[in-house]
């Protein structure tokens, strides 16, 4: 990607972030070229790819700690208003979910009433979801056995 010190565009057609996703595919693009393609448009100083480099500094250049920052953390930046943010953080929360997959656990098991299975633990460990866990049974099947059940509730922030 080239340097530009003017708008989008008036950038050479190859140059602009949607149009090169557009011509060779979203795996060849940068992260800056992806993110201002989220940030839409930059401000009269800064062009959107500018933007999106300071977003991905502020994240110290790791998308993992960048899915970390809060709407009001990304405001921080100059150009990087309430709905700008909010597209990043939805957008990186998606590609999280994403990864995470589905849930590869039983819904019901028999267990002690403070273990969980083997198979589970570390499924909820590693998935980033937060499950409520509940007895559907009353009384022991047999003596300290439950019958358990899991629901995921939301996914951890």
């Amino acid at each position: 990607m080239q340097e530009h010190k003017y708008p989008i565009n008036q950038w050479a057609k190859d140059d602009r972030p949607r149009e090169k996703l557009l011509y060779t595919g979203a795996e060849n693009l940068s992260h800056s070229e992806l993110l201002a393609i989220l940030i839409h448009n930059g401000t009269r100083q800064k062009s959107a790819i500018d933007l999106a480099k300071e977003v991905l500094k502020l994240g110290q250049d790791n998308l993992v700690e960048l899915g970390k920052l809060s709407v009001r953390e990304l405001m921080k930046i100059k150009g990087i208003g309430e709905a700008k943010a909010i597209t990043i953080v939805a957008a990186l929360e998606l590609g999280r979910r994403r990864q995470v997959g589905p849930i590869r656990c039983s819904a019901t098991w028999y267990a002690a009433a403070r273990t969980l299975p083997a198979s589970c633990r570390p499924v909820l460990k590693t998935s980033g979801m937060k499950y409520l866990l509940y007895s559907t049974s009353t009384a022991p099947i047999r003596s300290g056995i439950l019958k358990w059940s899991a629901k995921v509730v939301s996914p951890v922030p």
